[in-house]
């Protein structure tokens, strides 16, 4: 299940008394520095003295698990010296990829980084946006950060180690990802957290296994019963949430 949020954000400027010119100046820096291109959040373009370099990512292929984060593809230029200002997913727009699972996909991992840094930056395996005729840039899927602490996580996952993703099945701009992981250890045993919020990282309920016992907690207190539901059922296909719900395993992927 791969969904992109879609909203609309508002830009405001504003200017003191000054002469005209001075005015259209700075507006013109504004909106060069603060588009939303469609996307649902606003997207800085590249500032001054600054370039966009791509790789593909998250799923290299259709119907594969995701590959590589944002996070830890901005880490390999970090890992080369290169100073990231800022990092989001896109797509390649203008190019066919036919629908059959194996395929490549149009998905791409974009990192704004300062233009002296290119040539760096190229020898990481990385490519200037200059050279795509199209593309767009877009939220990343709201998973990904549940499947990046999955991908982190080394130790007592050997037993489960999932990304569940779950919506409402009556209003789908209502989803969640559980990351549900297991392991044999004496301690530290199991973990699952839910995850929310815009861009997936907001804890809104945890229960995890540890040496002083269990711990479970629901900051967000409004999923204190979902959670419970769903922690009670981790081996049914719905997590007996019913048909009120969709629940797609998104990591890993068989």
């Amino acid at each position: 299940m791969r969904h992109y949020i879609q909203q609309t954000v508002l830009q405001g400027v504003t200017t003191m008394r000054m002469p005209a010119t001075c005015t259209i100046l700075l507006l013109s820096l504004a909106i060069a520095a603060c588009t939303d291109e469609g996307d649902g959040a606003p997207i800085r373009v590249p500032g001054i003295g600054e370039i966009s370099v791509y790789e593909p990512g998250p799923h290299l292929r259709q119907c594969d698990m995701t590959m590589i984060t944002r996070t830890q593809s901005a880490a390999r230029l970090h890992q080369a010296d290169i100073e990231v200002s800022r990092s989001s997913c896109g797509f390649i727009e203008g190019v066919a990829f036919p629908a059959v699972c194996g395929a490549g996909t149009a998905q791409i991992l974009v990192h704004d980084i300062p233009a002296g840094s290119l040539a760096a930056a190229e020898a990481a395996g990385f490519h200037p946006t200059s050279g795509l005729k199209q593309w767009r840039r877009d939220k990343c899927p709201q998973y990904l950060h549940a499947v990046e602490v999955a991908q982190e996580t080394t130790s007592c996952t050997d037993l489960r180690n999932r990304v569940i993703v779950i919506q409402n099945a009556a209003d789908p701009e209502q989803r969640w990802a559980l990351l549900d992981q297991a392991g044999a250890c004496a301690d530290a045993s199991y973990r699952q957290v839910l995850f929310g919020g815009d861009e997936g990282a907001e804890v809104l309920c945890s229960n995890a296994d540890s040496f002083a016992g269990p711990q479970k907690s629901c900051p967000a207190a409004a999923y204190a019963a979902l959670f419970d539901t769903i922690v009670a059922n981790l081996d049914e296909p719905d997590l007996g949430l019913g048909d009120g719900y969709l629940v797609n395993q998104v990591h890993p992927v068989d």
